[in-house]
């Protein structure tokens, strides 16, 4: 027969809790970088050639609506950005983003993450509770 104290049973459940938590983050993570490629290459798409200033980028070859991505570590990080979208040495991805001395900018990553915030927070809360209240 095994004995258990009040106190290893409680610290059971909350290392349990933890790991549910823990499991929950990183699936919203993944869930809010997916959202977050989406929102980008829909506006993307939708934008006019050339773009309006602010805007998101309008479509021209590919390469840039293609290089966007996310990347997850853990339930610490979620990375969101431009991957290779580099012409001769001169990197695209940040020229339409951040603007050129003759070009205003096109905060493309800027934007879809301003749009998407409150759905973001739904989704994380939404996913966390789940995990928590359903296990894992």
């Amino acid at each position: 027969m095994t004995w258990k104290s009040v106190g290893e049973t409680n610290l059971d459940r909350a290392l349990e809790t933890e790991l549910r938590m823990r499991l929950g983050i990183a699936q919203a993570a993944n869930q809010a970088g997916q959202m977050l490629v989406r929102k980008t290459q829909v506006g993307m798409r939708a934008s006019a050639v050339p773009s309006n200033p602010g805007g998101y980028s309008g479509i021209r070859t590919g390469k840039l609506v293609n290089s966007i991505d996310y990347e997850v570590e853990g339930d610490r990080f979620l990375r969101f950005g431009s991957r290779g979208a580099i012409e001769r040495g001169f990197d695209y991805a940040i020229a339409q983003h951040e603007g050129t001395n003759r070009m205003a900018a096109r905060p493309y990553l800027s934007n879809a993450v301003e749009t998407s915030k409150v759905a973001v927070q739904a989704l994380i809360g939404r996913t966390v509770f789940q995990k928590l209240v359903g296990g894992i």
